[in-house]
């Protein structure tokens, strides 16, 4: 999309706080993930309790899309994960969607978490992408914009948090987006209709 075709031609240093960013957040990605060979429940009490819980409650072969436990937080993030299960269990990465009675030390709800997991690192990587556009529009200054993504990059709430299969960490990519996409309409020539879409959808 045009929206965000300047992040490409942004300065190498941009690149230098990406790769930062992604060690800080795939250091210790496994961190707690039960194994065959020590069958525990993850060090992360509510990766088992809401977000497996809660994902085990769909069942897509037979026509259930609803995690009915989720809806206190939001489902959004729970259709990423069932697409990226999918996905997976395409590429043969999982023998099963998530499902109730999937033990511990089973391999796909190891596999399971760990892409979680990532999903969520993804988030957060494209998020300090959109910081630097917002601080890139608003100030017109590169370093200004690569600095607020690197402070970003840096914050240990969020460092921390990037390695949870919890929606938490996304909540700060739509409310960046909003942000983003808000700007959009101070700028001339954007076609308006297209553009509230865009914004209404990301809002709701």
């Amino acid at each position: 999309m045009k929206y965000f075709a300047s992040i490409f031609k942004a300065p190498a240093g941009l690149l230098a706080v990406f790769i930062l960013a992604a060690a800080l957040r795939l250091v210790g990605i496994t961190w707690g993930i039960p194994t065959a060979e020590i069958p525990h429940a993850p060090f992360h009490y509510d990766e088992n309790s809401f977000t497996m819980a809660h994902l085990q409650q769909m069942n897509p072969a037979h026509g259930d899309f609803n995690p009915e436990g989720a809806h206190t937080e939001g489902t959004l993030m729970y259709y990423v994960w069932e697409i990226a299960a999918a996905g997976m269990k395409g590429l043969n990465i999982l023998h099963a969607l998530p499902h109730p009675g999937v033990p511990y030390g089973d391999p796909d709800y190891g596999r399971m978490l760990l892409a979680g997991r990532l999903v969520i690192v993804l988030f957060d990587l494209v998020t300090i992408g959109l910081i630097y556009l917002i601080l890139a529009t608003i100030t017109g200054s590169r370093p200004t914009a690569l600095l607020g993504a690197l402070l970003y990059a840096l914050i240990p709430f969020e460092v921390i948090h990037a390695h949870y299969m919890r929606p938490h960490v996304t909540g700060n990519f739509f409310v960046a987006l909003i942000f983003y996409l808000g700007l959009r309409f101070y700028r001339p020539g954007i076609r308006e209709t297209r553009l509230s879409i865009l914004t209404g959808l990301v809002i709701g």
